[in-house]
């Protein structure tokens, strides 16, 4: 996954967030605040990661139908 998305640009965590709170505008309001080096991760960064990995499924699947 993080290949995929680094290939368009996205290399972090929060950049993937960043991008689906963007396209998904019900999951903006749950995107936490950038954390610093010391903060462990919120917890609400795992919806974004499953949200990434669905959007990447559905993209390897809508490609091989066409």
């Amino acid at each position: 996954m993080r290949t995929i998305f680094a290939e368009q640009g996205v290399p972090t965590k929060y950049a993937r967030a960043q991008l689906i709170a963007g396209q998904v505008s019900e999951l903006s309001p749950l995107l936490p605040p950038p954390r610093k080096i010391w903060m462990s991760e919120d917890a609400r960064m795992s919806l974004f990661e499953a949200a990434a990995l669905a959007w990447i499924a559905y993209g390897e699947q809508k490609a091989s139908a066409e």
